[in-house]
């Protein structure tokens, strides 16, 4: 519009500088005007912000599923100064629109039902077991495509914003006894599909059955992978945690096609469990705090990688080149360190695979391969687990502060700004210490210099008296 409309700024520059250069001539006048209108419109476009790639509305909330962004992690920062790894990224799922990397299998499973026939709108009722993430994918779809959804979780305080944002999206949720573990939500939500079909007869409830669906890794192989590859195509290893094993198995099983066909090399797939339940590595299952991987079962769309072949540790399994793990402990730890350091508020679960992804990076045989980027999936926020033990000592120090009367408040307020003013004063004397110790570093390396250049001297005025 600059072009064709000259700018008022630029006009009256154009004018004022037809005046100064005295011409005569209207027409000149108007030229000149004309181009100083235009030279103010490139100026204008010069400062614009560039355009939004896909600025395109879209149909609805669905189609704002995938695309998510990949960061670069500063490894230092987490504490692995010296990783071998050219770089490792984190792919950050929970800017899907539901929350969750689970959005894309919710929508794949949904999509695929209907072209398929299986289901309908305002007829069919979705039946799905979760320990929370599918069920809100599934809930944000559901309700935006016109269908009712039924959750069966377990009864867990830890999944409390789950539950509420399911609700909030109208589906129905049915607990289970959580000393029945994952079987125990596994079997309720068979339960409740199959008397929702002998009430209402058959087409009446649909099993998403996330645990064998084979559209679960087809969204990954359809997307993620597909969106990594494009991003960084030098991508060499895929570090992710495993629940269902659908992430893993469908972006990469993309990623190993799309490096062999580009001859880019290999990209290792790592999986990652708890240490406290490494049921894929052969060992038995005890409870723990990663929220969302170590089922403790021994899950099918892993075990179909390699049908028959036992779940032993220290081996590969199909596709599947490494397993590897993390405690409660280390993985909340990370999870923590990230939004601390790097401004990215994640759930347990991609604690533990950060922490595993940094630990891969930074091992000699990770240099052996040459240099290689790591992706490590970041599969949901943290804002979802503010009720788990990850959080409690914040929401303990809440409970107390916001709960105060207005003269314990003031004392705990005079005591905070106390504390800043001592804080401040370590901080203060921490660096003349630091300034202290580098000049007498600089004097040393001053001396060693004298003494150097002294010693050169005398051995030159030696050299010409012989």
């Amino acid at each position: 519009m600059g072009l064709l409309f000259p700018s008022l700024p630029g006009a009256v520059v154009g004018i004022l500088l037809a005046v100064l250069w005295t011409a005569k001539d209207v027409w000149l006048l108007l030229v000149v005007a004309m181009l100083g209108g235009v030279i103010g419109g490139l100026a204008v476009f010069a400062v614009l912000p560039p355009p939004s790639p896909d600025p395109k509305p879209l149909q609805d909330v669905c189609a704002a599923i995938g695309g998510t962004p990949l960061v670069r992690l500063d490894a230092a920062k987490l504490g692995f100064p010296s990783i071998k790894a050219r770089a490792v990224y984190a792919k950050l799922e929970f800017q899907n629109p539901g929350g969750s990397v689970k959005d894309r299998v919710a929508l794949k499973m949904v999509t695929e039902a209907e072209r398929k026939g299986l289901i309908t709108p305002g007829r069919t009722t979705l039946v799905e077991a979760t320990s929370g993430n599918t069920g809100i994918g599934l809930a944000m779809v559901a309700a935006s495509r016109g269908y009712k959804l039924i959750v069966a979780m377990p009864r867990l305080t830890s999944l409390e914003e789950r539950y509420v944002l399911m609700r909030a999206f109208g589906a129905e949720d049915i607990l289970s006894d959580p000393a029945l573990k994952t079987q125990g939500f596994l079997d309720l939500a068979e339960e409740a599909a199959a008397e929702l079909i002998s009430l209402k007869g058959s087409g009446a409830a649909f099993l998403c059955r996330q645990f064998t669906n084979e559209d679960n890794p087809l969204a990954h192989y359809q997307s993620t992978g597909p969106e990594i590859f494009k991003a960084l195509p030098t991508v060499g290893m895929l570090v992710a945690g495993v629940g269902t094993g659908g992430t893993l198995i469908g972006a990469g099983r993309y990623l190993k096609e799309a490096a062999a066909a580009a001859r880019n090399g290999k990209v290792h797939v790592v999986a990652v469990e708890p240490t406290e339940s490494r049921v894929l590595q052969g060992h038995k299952h005890r409870v723990h705090s990663l929220v969302g991987i170590g089922t403790g079962l021994q899950v099918p769309l892993v075990e179909a990688l390699s049908p028959g072949q036992p779940f032993t540790a220290d081996t590969s399994r199909g596709l599947i080149d490494e397993f590897a793990s993390c405690s409660s402990g280390d993985g909340l730890d990370m999870g923590l360190k990230l939004a601390k350091t790097h401004g990215l508020l994640v759930g347990p679960s991609t604690g533990a695979a950060v922490l595993c992804a940094l630990s891969l990076a930074s091992a000699d045989d990770c240099a052996a391969n040459g240099a290689m980027d790591i992706v490590v999936i970041a599969p949901s926020s943290g804002v979802r687990y503010l009720q788990h033990p990850m959080y409690r000592a914040i929401r303990e120090e809440a409970r107390e502060m916001l709960g105060m009367d207005d003269k314990s408040a003031a004392i705990a307020a005079a005591a905070a700004k106390k504390k800043r003013v001592v804080d401040a004063e370590q901080e203060r004397l921490e660096k003349t210490e630091d300034k202290k110790e580098e000049g007498a570093a600089e004097m040393a390396d001053a001396a060693l210099t004298g003494s150097s250049v002294r010693l050169r001297v005398s051995h030159e005025q030696i050299l010409q008296v012989e």
